[in-house]
């Protein structure tokens, strides 16, 4: 028997994807990132705050090129989406130093307009300006940080207080890809009582990265550990910006009301972000 789709009369956040244009490992060209901005939109989300790599590896790019692009993006989604309204924010790579100098502004000077990320040698030449506004999510002082897979708890706790010290508010991207607390799910409490925010990736509520790391979704959001839900989007096919199924679960299983705050009411609220 056919059953009626469930209609919500409120729409989405997503606070962590990688739909910003030529900067990192996320979308590669203007047209991608409208494609998928689409997609998004098309599928429930009304917000999008854009979240280009800080890291050694993967978020090198300068920021005056970071700021270039979402320009340049905003306009065009004015013109072809115009219901959808853009942020934009950085997932920060937590290392031992990265919150060294943080108000002092690397090579300002360097206007490096034409890089093309995997194109020129990141491992040698390190494009990242550590000034502060460069790594805070919609001008607040919240900022999403995470972490190698394999990190301990430890590093993970001394993470939070490192950006707690530094005058910066947590939000710890995706925990359920961190091995420790796969194993021990239970561990968030401790982070939460820390005073850091907890962020889970929608395809992992869905089953997308194997049972035992949806078993530990389905204990995070039992126990309501979870304060945002997002898509960590990076193309099309693989890693899609598309928040709706894992809404749907959420709301079935645990209720439209917790739904409603982890996938749009905490976004707005913490963020700052119009109404």
């Amino acid at each position: 028997m056919f059953r009626r789709k469930r209609t919500y009369n409120w729409t989405m956040v997503d606070i962590h994807n990688h739909m910003l244009f030529g900067v990192d490992d996320g979308a590669k060209t203007l047209e991608m990132s409208l494609q998928m901005l689409k997609m998004a939109f098309e599928s429930g989300t009304q917000k999008v705050v854009l979240t280009p790599h800080y890291s050694p590896r993967r978020g090198k790019a300068p920021y005056k090129l970071i700021l270039r692009n979402y320009e340049i993006l905003k306009e065009r989604v004015a013109q072809e989406i115009p219901g959808l309204s853009l942020y934009l924010g950085r997932e920060v790579y937590y290392l031992s130093n990265v919150f060294e100098d943080i108000d002092k502004v690397e090579d300002s000077d360097v206007d490096m307009t034409d890089y093309e990320w995997g194109t020129m040698n990141d491992v040698k030449n390190d494009f990242r300006e550590k000034d502060l506004k460069a790594i805070r999510m919609c001008g607040t002082k919240n900022m999403i940080i995470e972490f190698s897979a394999m990190t301990d708890i430890d590093t993970i706790r001394r993470g939070i207080s490192d950006c707690f010290m530094s005058g910066f508010q947590p939000i710890v991207a995706h925990v359920e890809r961190y091995v420790c607390i796969v194993k021990d799910p239970l561990l968030i409490a401790d982070l939460r009582e820390m005073g850091a925010y907890i962020q889970i990736n929608a395809d992992s509520i869905m089953g997308v990265n194997g049972p035992q790391v949806k078993k530990c979704v389905k204990k995070l959001l039992s126990e309501e550990f979870v304060d945002f839900v997002a898509s960590d989007a990076h193309n099309l096919t693989s890693r899609k910006p598309i928040l709706s199924e894992a809404r749907d679960y959420v709301s079935k299983k645990y209720g439209e009301i917790y739904a409603q705050n982890i996938f749009r009411n905490n976004a707005i609220k913490l963020l700052v972000l119009e109404k």
